[in-house]
């Protein structure tokens, strides 16, 4: 189901096993008080650089023994090893409650709480429109936490909404949980 949704437009929530403690989808750092995690893969050239450049920072880390030298001066051991891939952390660039940003510009006045930009360039939207109200709309957001008794819910309509219905609905027999929480937005 995963690779028929993923890369794309689509963020899935899926349950957070907190047993796994070399898990680094389970830290407890990352919004501990939610029992989901979010995984979205984006159809970007840009993020799978930078995802496979992270991967090889990972691999060169294990080789030296995980020990890393901050701008503090203070080493740090990195205790988890990630294979296959590295989870990055993120967050939309706006404040809450505003419009998604599509080019930096547009969040500048957030930029000196940032600790880093990277300018992949304006952000397109993956669907064949390349409206920016569709770009803005952001991901489709999925909690797929339920999918074992056959339900899904939808939590934010986003970019990708009818293709992501389609493909749940139509390929998988999943239905639109009946207390479902849509943000629409």
């Amino acid at each position: 189901m995963l690779s028929d949704l993923l890369p794309g437009p689509v963020t899935v929530l899926l349950p957070r096993f907190s047993d796994r403690l070399q898990d680094p989808l389970s830290n407890h750092l990352l919004n501990s008080s939610d029992k989901r995690v979010g995984i979205r893969i984006p159809d970007s050239g840009f993020i799978r650089k930078l995802i496979s450049a992270l991967n090889e920072q990972t691999k060169f880390s294990s080789i030296i023994g995980n020990n890393v030298e901050h701008s503090s001066g203070c080493d740090r051991h990195d205790s988890i090893t990630i294979g296959g891939g590295h989870p990055l952390v993120l967050t939309s660039a706006n404040l809450s409650g505003q419009p998604s940003a599509i080019q930096i510009e547009e969040f500048s006045e957030i930029w000196s709480s940032i600790d880093l930009i990277i300018n992949g360039g304006p952000i397109q939207s993956d669907m064949s429109s390349k409206s920016s109200d569709c770009s803005r709309a952001g991901s489709t957001i999925i909690d797929l936490c339920n999918c074992d008794k056959s339900v899904y819910s939808v939590v934010r309509n986003g970019s990708a909404f009818n293709s992501t219905v389609a493909i749940l609905e139509g390929r998988y027999n999943l239905s639109l949980a009946d207390n479902f929480s849509n943000i629409n937005n």
